[in-house]
Formats: C-alpha cells, sequence, structure tokens
C-alpha cells in the first residue's frame, strides 16, 4: 500500500477504537491485525510509576487488550499483575500508534490513573527488572518513550 493508504489505515483504526472505547470491540479480527496496549499513567505525590522492560526501556504499566475486554478492566487487571496495585481509572490521556520491535504496529491507549487508598509498595511480577517512582526531573535522564514524554510532564505539571 502506498504509504498514505498505511497513515489513513491507522488513523481510521485509531478512530475506530476511540469510538468504541469503553465498549466490547465487535471481534478479535481487529486486535489480530492491529493490537492494542492499553497503559496507564500513575501519579502520587509529583511521582510517575515507570517499570522497566527486558529491553532496557522505562515503559509505563500495562498491556494487551484481548477480544471482548474493556479497556478500563484490561488496565486494571494488568497493573494489577504486574506491580500488585490496585487503581482508579481516570480520563483517557492519549493515543499513539508505535513501532514494536520492528515488525508491527500497535496502538497505544494512555489513562490518567490514580492509586487506592493506603497503596504505596509496588510488587513487581517476574516480566518486570524493575518498578520506581520517578519525579519530573528524573524522567528526562531516562530511556522511555518519546510520545509518551509529552503527556507526562503534563500530568507532572497538574498534579
Amino acid at each position: 500500500l502506498p504509504t498514505t493508504e498505511v497513515q489513513k489505515s491507522k488513523l481510521g483504526m485509531t478512530k475506530f477504537f476511540l469510538k468504541t472505547l469503553g465498549q466490547v470491540l465487535p471481534s478479535d479480527l481487529a486486535a489480530r491485525r492491529f493490537p492494542v496496549s492499553v497503559k496507564g499513567l500513575i501519579c502520587q505525590n509529583n511521582k510517575i510509576l515507570l517499570l522497566k522492560t527486558e529491553d532496557g526501556f522505562w515503559d509505563l504499566p500495562g498491556g494487551k487488550l484481548t477480544s471482548g475486554e474493556r479497556p478500563e478492566d484490561c488496565l486494571k487487571r494488568e497493573i494489577r499483575e504486574e506491580t500488585g496495585l490496585d487503581i482508579k481509572i481516570g480520563p483517557l490521556l492519549d493515543s499513539y500508534n508505535l513501532q514494536v520491535k520492528k515488525m508491527m504496529q500497535v496502538l497505544v491507549v494512555v489513562y490518567q490513573c490514580s492509586l487506592e487508598q493506603g497503596q504505596q509498595s509496588i510488587d513487581l511480577s517476574q516480566e518486570h527488572f524493575d518498578g520506581q517512582w520517578f519525579t519530573k526531573s528524573e524522567l528526562k535522564d531516562l530511556k522511555i518513550r518519546e510520545e509518551y514524554s509529552e503527556v507526562m510532564m503534563k500530568v507532572c505539571r497538574k498534579s
């Protein structure tokens, strides 16, 4: 496909997902062709929770949306599995089309989240190598996806 057709396809898939947000996706067909990852930006006391992955990047907690699953349910499940934390989900902050391991495009949607009361300690799953709270000034020196930087800075400024 010409580049413009590919871009239109990605834009169309993003719009399709955002229109169906909070609803069940009609089929797994879309998920197989265009995987969706739901991430949570958890900000508390002007610090953001990031998890270190096997490739050395710091990433937001979250994971892959499965067929028939609501994004909010996916995010709560994934964060509980990865960190042992329970969260409240806030507004949708942004969405990105990302190239993953030079093999596929993934639609990443980022929600603002907060911790349920009284939770502080992180209980990491085996798929992550570290999990820490970072201040806005510490984010500049970390190896994180450029796409997340802007939205992280905005949320840090507001909280």
